[in-house]
């Protein structure tokens, strides 16, 4: 399996009318370790599908380098890169059977046909489709469909496997089934694979690192634990994560010796220990509070009091079976909490939430780039 590499890379998109400039990618520099499996985690047009078609040469970069395990591949054609492609809609062709689907890449490359019949056997037996080798796409389920194309990119046997949005058409069942079926395939292939998805959950559950995309640039790379604890702006804290991280805008106000984070409806002490470090690193006394969800705790009204505390009224339950989320009304702010467990709030009931202050994030209000 290989190790990749890009360096400076760019694309650019003329097209229109009055032929505007759209830059897909921005001067992205990106390393891909061997057996990775890395997830690029972006919103819609941030750019990800780009850089998947610039590494298996579909487009060509406007600059920049792609490096396979020290080999430039900038310049090659598609079929000489060594990599394969598993796009969001299968890319099945509907009148081939499932055989001749995993056989179509290497009938074109003069491949024997024993060894053809060797592989498509074998990766038929790993993605448990034996079965299926007779039949017709039309015949199959979205989640078959799914395998049969991962099957057709193993034959090929590739130095690195691109997916493309593998799960965009699967249900919320097949998602999960799926996710398992990734897993299991890169320790048992022990494969490089740059997976692409605008789904945190698949970001989280898959990835051993994640490179968030914004506006084709990476904002932040790092493991799922990294990029959820240690947001490196707001862009972040709010796109991973479910439900996102809760913002509140506010102040960083001195009162003597005290530094308090005031907002509209709260006033929250900032605790000591980070204090010089949130005041050196502001560029204003402008801020977003951060609080993920379970660092909001929700109480009766009757436990009120002490620091990190306010009320609060809650607007509806969202229930999810082992665990509920409490949608919340905090005068012009609004939070999601996890209800604690035998909670059972209900639409329009007053009651009092605690902030863990230890957990708080603070992003500066005017580069959106977190100080804490």
């Amino acid at each position: 399996m290989a190790h990749l590499k890009m360096e400076n890379v760019s694309k650019v998109f003329i097209g229109g009318e009055g032929y505007t400039q759209v830059i897909a990618v921005r001067n992205l520099d990106l390393e891909v370790e061997e057996q990775e499996l890395l997830v690029m985690l972006g919103p819609s047009g941030a750019g990800k599908t780009v850089l998947l078609r610039l590494i298996a040469g579909l487009d060509k970069m406007d600059g920049g380098e792609i490096y396979l395990d020290g080999e430039e591949i900038s310049d090659l054609q598609p079929g000489q890169r060594g990599v394969a492609m598993v796009f969001e809609d299968f890319g099945l062709y509907p009148h081939m059977n499932v055989y001749d689907n995993m056989a179509f890449g290497l009938r074109n490359i003069r491949i024997p046909e024993p060894e053809i019949r060797k592989r498509v056997t074998e990766a038929a037996e790993v993605l448990r489709i034996a079965d299926l080798l007779k039949r017709k796409p039309k015949t199959l389920s979205a989640g078959q469909k799914q395998r049969v194309a991962l099957g057709r990119a193993m034959v090929k046997r590739p130095r690195i496997f691109l997916m493309d949005e593998p799960f965009a058409n699967l249900d919320a069942r097949l998602k999960v089934e799926m996710r398992n079926e990734i897993k299991k395939l890169h320790q048992k292939l022990k494969a490089t694979i740059v997976f692409v998805t605008h789904d945190q959950m698949d970001a989280m559950s898959l990835a051993d690192r994640i490179a968030v995309i914004k506006e084709g640039r990476i904002v932040q790379i790092g493991s799922p634990d990294e990029l959820y604890s240690h947001p490196a702006s707001k862009f972040v804290a709010g796109f991973v994560g479910t439900p996102p991280m809760n913002f509140f805008e506010g102040d960083l106000v001195k009162s003597g010796d005290e530094i308090r984070v005031g907002t509209a409806d709260l006033s929250l002490p900032l605790p000591k220990q980070v204090q010089s470090l949130v005041s050196g690193k502001l560029t204003t006394n402008k801020l977003f509070l951060g609080f993920r969800p379970e660092s909001i705790v929700v109480k009766s009204r009757s436990d009120s009091g002490g620091e990190g505390h306010a009320e609060a009224r809650i607007a509806f339950a969202e229930p999810l079976g082992s665990f509920t989320f409490l949608h919340l009304e905090l005068g012009h702010d609004s939070a999601v909490a996890i209800s604690p467990e035998g909670f059972h709030g209900t639409p329009g009931a007053a009651v009092s939430i605690s902030f863990d202050l230890g957990r708080m994030h603070i992003f500066d209000a005017m580069t959106e780039e977190a100080v804490l």
